[in-house]
């Protein structure tokens, strides 16, 4: 009699311990285990192994075959497990509170109308297995916004939705979907209307989540905090097509915030501020986002308010805009300058604009330039034909921007389209539509930048802006810029296609000596080459060419003549033939010249104009030893053709200003020389060639030979010596153009570089340019031809079978890569990429790696 009078106590302390706090805190401070031993109430003593009924801090048990009934409102207990064959059920309008774990491996009931709180002091967990029916109210409140109620079992989840309420009153803690059911959540008493507020979080780890699917507009509201790390999230889905139904957030306590990193979250309409003065503190590393799933937004499809106080940070992810709003609103606002730039960061992820369910009436995204912040990369997305444009007149910047097929980006009321990074890939990839209007399209990345299309034969802009501070602007198709091309910082890589300026009239700006054109190599009029059109009459118009290191600008003054347009590139590495992988001439030539040839083509009108070429901050790098002596006796000598002649030099020039200058109405290939020398050319074509049989073949053509004694073919490897390999004497038949080959029996193991020696009967020699080819005696692999500029060939013995063939870039980048190539002969393209230096690691059937360097030159 004196225990139940004591566990009634003990019952009477743990009421009141809820009611009035900490002052009762050290008499309600014990714990122990209340097992139910019999069927009743919850309510009744009997039920109970301690004789009285659980207070806010026993750990209950319900034991198999046992059922126990709340009956009551304001029940409660600590943590509780049903073991199998066990049930607990509360009654209709009655309440039970929980505080710790729920372990449910038999049966729970909460009947229409009842109450089942959440109120842990610390994290809690759902998990069990059991079965559940709950048509009541499940009320979150834990002892602070981060204590979690974490949900393990899906059963729970089920029995959500069998209840077909799907009642949730959110006070505080953090609610965590941690399993892999479906869990449907409403405000209590409410069928469309859901309110996160602040000092609640939802937390998705996996699983589904299912936010108010009937909700409509202004009734689905984040304060809080909704938190994406797995799982998916869908807001909305449930709602009609075309609804218009958003999900707002509001400042109501705190910045409501949400954070996704992995999984995904889908809204049936837009996600948008309630309010004007309505900012949110937004986070995406990871995961997507899609938004108007159901049809269109009635507001701003995704916005992220400029307003102090909000927060933007996106490093990876995808935001999918499935479709645009139908009202004359902006679709996509990611804030502005009025978010603190501490408090904004967009690095890396991309927005899409459409999806695979466009509706065809969904023809128009506009987007809210903020010239002081980012957007990601940008994708616009094929299928249903759609327009991308500017909604408020200003400028945007984007880490990168894709236009696919069938999509126009209409840039017209962008005053710069500033693209600040790239995808990886490329920086802008137009398949579609770009219309540019009077828009400048400036490139400001600090990586290289690559301008690229795969369905268009070329590509153009009004006005083009290059200001890569690192990096260079890469054209991967052909470009032309109807208006200006100017230069804030850095270089625009034309070396494998053209570039074409048609305003003559203002053509480019800014360009200097470490800011402007790279052009490519070879006399193919298709490749490398800067083409101005229009040029004004009795003015120089700048070309403003290079190569990689060298700043080497040519002028072009066509005088009187009008509708003039021309063509230039240069290159480093005077030759014989003009080709830029032509023979090279020989010292006695070098040192009296600077080693460099400009091609200039005219590709419109008539007359003759003044050239004018420069090899600025070039310095002694380029020019012979004489030629640094020969003060104003320099001009410029014109490669006349396929007869291998150079004219005389012709103009005046300075060593000390760098300058050459001379006039011409017939437009090749151009030298700067001392006025004494005249060029000449022997040497037409040298090549080698590796034999399935080990060998190399060697072999040469030339012209006008009547001076030639005799050809000696050289060879090294590793920086060693020039050793001879054999001597052919010229044959010198009449002047005609002769072809001769030698063959190398024994080329040594490794890169073999070969050399044509040029004796002449006077005893002066000259050389070709050096070709290469790799022989792997060992392996009995043979790679050729390298430098490579079009494909590079691995060719393997029998029995030498290899297993991975890697190509990689300087920096150790993986290329391409083949696996179980086998025995065959392995052909990699090479020609799209830049010219420099890579690697070929092969890797053979036994694990054995052989990395050989091998030179692109295009």
């Amino acid at each position: 009699m004196k225990t139940v009078t004591l566990h009634r106590l003990k019952s009477s302390l743990s009421r009141l311990c809820l009611m009035t706090g900490p002052i009762f805190f050290n008499l309600c401070s014990y714990a122990g285990t209340n097992t139910a031993v019999a069927t009743g109430n919850w309510e009744s003593a009997s039920t109970w192994s301690l004789g009285v009924a659980p207070g806010a801090t026993d750990n209950v048990v319900i034991s198999s075959g046992v059922t126990v009934t709340v009956t009551a409102t304001g029940d409660v207990c600590g943590a509780i497990t049903i073991d199998a064959g066990g049930t607990l059920t509360i009654n209709s309008n009655e309440s039970l509170a929980i505080g710790g774990n729920l372990t449910n491996g038999g049966n729970f009931t909460a009947s229409n109308g009842s109450t089942l709180t959440f109120n842990g002091a610390a994290n809690s967990v759902i998990s069990g297995g059991g079965t559940y029916l709950i048509a009541g109210t499940v009320q979150l409140d834990m002892a602070s916004a981060t204590t979690a109620l974490d949900i393990q079992d899906a059963n729970f989840a089920t029995g959500v939705s069998n209840g077909s309420n799907d009642y949730f009153s959110l006070i505080r803690g953090t609610i965590r979907m941690d399993n892999s059911g479906s869990l449907y959540m409403y405000n209590s008493g409410s069928a469309n209307s859901l309110t996160i507020p602040y000092g609640v979080t939802i937390e998705s780890d996996a699983g589904r989540l299912y936010l108010a699917p009937a909700g409509t507009t202004n009734n689905v509201i984040l304060s809080g905090k909704l938190f994406i790390n797995g799982g998916s999230v869908n807001v909305q889905m449930g709602q009609s097509l075309n609804a218009a139904q958003d999900f707002r957030y509001t400042v109501n306590g705190g910045t409501p915030q949400l954070y996704v990193s992995s999984g995904s979250l889908s809204m049936g309409a837009g996600f948008n501020a309630l309010n004007s003065t309505d900012y949110i503190d937004f986070e995406i590393t990871g995961g997507r986002i899609v938004l108007a799933c159901n049809g269109f937004s009635n507001w701003i499809t995704f916005q992220l308010a400029d307003n102090v106080g909000g927060k933007t940070l996106m490093s990876a992810g995808l935001i999918i805009l499935q479709n645009a709003c139908n009202n004359n609103i902006e679709d996509i606002d990611m804030g502005g300058s009025n978010v603190a730039a501490t408090l904004y960061s967009v690095t890396g992820g991309t927005v899409q604009l459409g999806y695979a369910a466009t509706q065809a009436t969904s023809t128009y995204f506009g987007i809210d330039g903020q010239p002081s912040t980012n957007y990601p990369n940008l994708d616009f997305e094929p299928g249903t034909a759609k327009n991308a444009a500017s909604f408020n007149g200003k400028s945007v910047n984007m880490l990168s921007l894709h236009i696919n097929a069938n999509q126009t980006f209409d840039a017209t009321n962008f005053p710069v389209v500033n693209i600040m990074k790239n995808n990886g890939t490329y920086a802008f990839d137009q398949e579609g539509t770009f219309t540019a209007g009077n828009n400048t399209v400036e490139f400001s990345g600090d990586v290289q930048q690559k301008i690229s299309t795969s369905s268009l034969a070329s590509l153009s802009f009004h006005n083009l802006t290059i200001a890569n501070t690192a990096g260079n602007v890469y054209l991967g198709v052909p470009v032309t810029v109807t208006n200006q091309l100017s230069f804030i910082d850095g270089k625009i890589d034309a070396t494998t296609h053209s570039l074409t300026v048609s305003n003559g009239s203002v053509a480019i700006t800014g360009p200097s000596a470490s800011s402007y054109v790279i052009t490519g190599s070879g006399v193919s009029p298709n490749t490398g080459q800067l083409v101005i059109a229009g040029l004004p009459s009795n003015s120089g118009t700048l070309f403003p060419t290079g190569t990689a290191p060298y700043y080497l600008p040519a002028v072009v003054n066509p005088g009187t003549n009008t509708g003039t347009s021309y063509s230039a590139f240069v290159f480093q590495g005077a030759t014989s033939n003009a080709a830029a992988d032509g023979p090279v001439f020989s010292p006695v030539y070098l040192q009296q010249m600077v080693n460099a040839i400009w091609s200039i083509g005219r590709t419109a009108g008539s007359g003759s104009a003044d050239l004018t070429l420069n090899w600025l901050a070039s310095g002694t790098a380029l020019e012979g030893s004489t030629f640094q002596m020969a003060g104003t006796n320099i001009g410029i000598s014109r490669y006349t053709g396929s007869a291998g002649n150079w004219a005389a030099a012709t103009g005046s020039g300075s060593v000390a200003t760098e300058t050459a200058t001379s006039s011409f109405s017939t437009w090749t290939q151009f030298a700067v020389t001392m006025n004494s020398v005249v060029l000449s050319k022997t040497l037409l074509d040298f090549g080698v060639n590796l034999r399935d049989n080990g060998t190399v073949d060697v072999s040469w053509s030339v012209a006008d030979e009547s001076d030639v004694a005799r050809y000696v073919v050289q060879r090294s490897v590793k920086g060693g010596d020039w050793q001879t390999v054999g001597t052919v004497r010229a044959r010198d038949e009449g002047g005609a153009d002769q072809a001769y080959a030698l063959v190398d029996e024994s080329p040594l193991d490794g890169v073999n570089d070969y050399r044509l020696l040029i004796q002449k009967a006077d005893g002066t020699v000259s050389y070709s340019r050096v070709r290469a080819v790799s022989v792997t005696t060992g392996a009995g692999v043979a790679i050729y031809p390298n430098p490579a500029s079009d494909e590079l060939h691995i060719q393997t013995g029998a029995g030498n079978e290899i297993r991975t063939v890697l190509l990689l870039d300087a920096n150790g980048k993986v290329l391409q890569r083949l696996d179980d190539p086998g025995y065959a002969t392995i052909s990699l393209p090479v020609r799209d990429y830049p010219g420099g230096t890579y690697f070929l690691e092969l890797v053979d059937a036994d694990g054995a790696t052989n990395i050989t360097t091998v030179l692109l030159r295009h």
